[in-house]
């Protein structure tokens, strides 16, 4: 069975609690809950409703679904650590998927690429930690930029 799942993120001119009704109201399955507004600046994870978010994803029936963060947090110390943050607070959401991305390739040598993975094994053992699924999301011209460096990661 196919789920199609709408992203908060590119409705971010309403709150995130009014963009669950949209996205419900036009006949999307699931939500992915996103850190992110349209223009990429941030909501702050601590100010966030999550009790409120989860009650009404869980009133609308919006299922499966995931909360997510799509920054770099190669090479951003500060996001880094809102990456390990926000997967500490998915379960809080009624999800165990955390969806990352990761960096754009800023050197493509092999220190970039172990910085990557280090920082990406850290998550990971935060998410085991945190009984949380971590997805990672690959695009062109990130340092996971393609499915077989996905397989390599």
């Amino acid at each position: 069975m196919v789920k199609i799942l709408g992203r908060t993120q590119m409705l971010s001119q309403y709150s995130i609690l009014e963009s669950l009704d949209i996205i419900k109201s036009l006949g999307f399955d699931g939500v992915e809950i996103c850190v992110e507004r349209k223009d990429w600046s941030l909501n702050d994870l601590d100010a966030l409703p999550v009790g409120e978010i989860r009650a009404r994803v869980e009133e609308l029936g919006l299922a499966p679904h995931s909360f997510s963060l799509h920054q770099d947090y190669i090479y951003d110390d500060e996001l880094f650590e809102m990456s390990k943050q926000a997967i500490r607070m998915t379960s809080d959401f009624g999800t165990r998927v955390f969806v990352c991305s990761g960096g754009k390739l800023r050197t493509g040598d092999e220190d970039e690429w172990k910085l990557m993975a280090e920082r990406t094994r850290l998550l990971v053992q935060v998410a085991e930690e945190s009984d949380v699924l971590l997805a990672k999301e690959f695009e062109p011209n990130f340092i996971t930029g393609t499915t077989a460096k996905l397989l390599r990661l």
